[in-house]
């Protein structure tokens, strides 16, 4: 019995992320196609036990900097996860950029951004009127650019792609964020249940 209800939550939400695959895909760019934008938001995706970036995280900080360089973007928005001890996700972010000649002025730190979810909030509760561009691998783009549209924002997706990933790796990720993707919409309903309850 909870094995086929396994099977059967699985297959739905199997079902959900490839109709939002499909809707969401004529917003997924390669940098020379995509639209200009005066703000880039990377998010987090982990360090390695060095405190340096993981390969998928440099993959993003990739493509923002060719992004930049392509479309002369003004600020690349580094979100990630931090406790400002002995985890930093945007501090080692940044140290990766500047290590690439990117001005420092060109670089905002949201160190509370834990999830995707948190990114985008805190990018619409600082910049809630300013279009962006949202860099990260094609996985996961489908969900960021779900929750910026729930969250009233007006974004596109840019592809990372410069760093080659394992079938087994992309699978995985796949397969993530097939799960990820309702519980990412329960965590949007709640938050704006609490924000209307905020509000009265």
């Amino acid at each position: 019995m909870i094995f086929t209800f396994g099977l059967l939550f699985f297959l739905a939400v199997c079902i959900l992320y490839t109709i939002l695959y499909f809707r969401y895909k004529a917003q997924c760019f390669a940098i020379e196609s995509a639209p200009s934008a005066r703000m880039i938001l990377v998010p987090g995706a982990g360090l390695d036990p060095d405190n340096t970036p993981s390969d998928i995280l440099k993959d993003r900080l990739l493509s923002a900097l060719r992004f930049q360089k392509f479309h002369h973007a003004e600020k690349i928005i580094l979100s990630g996860a931090s406790d400002q001890k002995r985890y930093d996700e945007t501090a080692a972010m940044e140290k990766f950029l500047l290590s690439k000649q990117v001005s420092p002025t060109s670089i905002d730190r949201d160190p509370s951004g834990f999830s995707t979810f948190h990114s985008l909030v805190n990018y619409s509760l600082k910049y809630p009127h300013i279009s962006f561009i949202f860099i990260s691998q094609r996985f996961h783009l489908t969900r960021a650019l779900l929750l910026a549209d729930l969250l009233g924002l007006r974004c596109a997706g840019i592809i990372a792609d410069n760093i080659p990933f394992s079938i087994s790796n992309r699978m995985y990720w796949y397969i993530r964020e097939v799960i990820a993707t309702p519980f990412n919409l329960l965590k949007f309903v709640f938050y704006k249940l609490g924000y209307a309850s905020r509000k009265r």
